[in-house]
């Protein structure tokens, strides 16, 4: 990646006025450099079952669902995707839940909804993305 890309991603970012912005500036970004990968019709039901089940999907679910052992699974998607089929899962998931965030729910709800087991875990990951707990990133604080 070049310097100059660099630093027009890090403008386009400082100039977005909402998270919503960033992420979707990052998005195109992440999208422009892809690269030419050949279709693996098994990732690409993979990818479709994770977003059917907006994240919430255990790999070793999935891998049954499709037929395949886990560790074969993992290494075709890490091929076509780049990335394990928990973290996209769990990329997936985080998405989800911001889009359909509501302040008239609370944030327990939307976590469990989410697939959360609980509200640390729900908080744990929330941190991990934003680096901000739920409540605080919701709130604009």
């Amino acid at each position: 990646m070049l310097r100059s890309e660099l630093l027009i991603l890090e403008e386009q970012l400082h100039e977005a006025s909402t998270d919503k912005k960033k992420i979707k500036i990052i998005e195109l970004f992440l999208l422009s450099r892809l690269r030419e990968i050949p279709l693996d019709n098994l990732v690409l039901t993979a990818l479709a079952l994770i977003h059917k089940s907006k994240g919430a999907i255990r790999i070793k679910e999935l891998a049954a669902q499709l037929h395949i052992s886990q560790s074969p699974l993992e290494k075709r998607f890490r091929q076509v995707v780049g990335t394990s089929p928990k973290k996209f899962a769990s990329i997936v998931r985080f998405k989800h839940t911001i889009q359909n965030y509501s302040p008239k729910q609370a944030l327990t709800a939307i976590g469990y909804e989410a697939g959360f087991y609980d509200q640390a875990h729900f908080i744990k990951e929330f941190k991990h993305f934003t680096g901000e707990t739920p409540e605080s990133f919701f709130s604009g604080k």
